[in-house]
């Protein structure tokens, strides 16, 4: 079983687990690829969990200073409120920045066609297409809803030979032996793609 980080759209495998006397699920779930999409997916959380720990420290620690100045000693214990705080309100400087670069870097992504290399992608809509220059169908994995581009690999369902990405379609034959197009029964996977293909 796999899914898409909502932050980079990369592939995230969720890892197996045996079932034991304490843990009840098959999967463990994760929704990220990596520390760096999680962060800078929660720069708005990120702004109310600084100024409620800033918040926090100044609401408990000035009235009780106010009525009693001998309790500065307050003030210190405390200290780890504010700390908290200013290193959430420092990522919330942070994150937006490291979020607008994955999705710059996103939005420049470019496809290619499988067979030649021609460059598809101010042509390419998701669903078939033909390449403009070797007039091959471009390939497109109904699995992640992606074009394969060349340096990718693949895997095609014999007989009915349907090509996907060979991580989504191995994640797809561990639950189930249908085509994921089709429908119809896989009876082998080939993991090289001819143009007679």
């Amino acid at each position: 079983m796999s899914l898409h980080c909502p932050v980079c759209e990369e592939r995230v495998k969720i890892p197996k687990k045996r079932r034991g006397k304490f843990f009840l699920g098959p999967y463990v779930s994760t929704k990220y690829c990596s520390i760096r999409c999680q962060f800078s997916n929660y720069r708005y959380f990120l702004i109310s969990f600084g100024l409620f720990f800033l918040g926090a420290y100044l609401a408990i620690g000035l009235p009780l200073y106010r009525n009693d100045p001998d309790l500065w000693w307050l003030f210190i214990i405390m200290f780890s409120l504010p700390f908290i705080g200013l290193i959430g309100l420092i990522g919330v400087f942070i994150t937006p920045s490291i979020y607008r670069r994955i999705k710059k870097k996103l939005r420049e992504r470019r496809f290619y066609c499988f067979f030649c290399g021609y460059d598809i992608t101010s042509s390419s809509k998701e669903g078939s297409l033909l390449c403009n220059s070797c007039g091959n169908k471009v390939i497109f994995c109904n699995l992640c809803f992606k074009i394969v581009n060349p340096q990718e690999e693949i895997a095609v369902i014999k007989p009915c030979n349907h090509a996907f990405h060979k991580g989504e379609l191995l994640d797809h034959v561990d639950e189930s032996n249908t085509c994921p197009r089709c429908k119809g029964e896989i009876k082998e996977l080939s993991f090289k793609l001819d143009k007679t293909d």
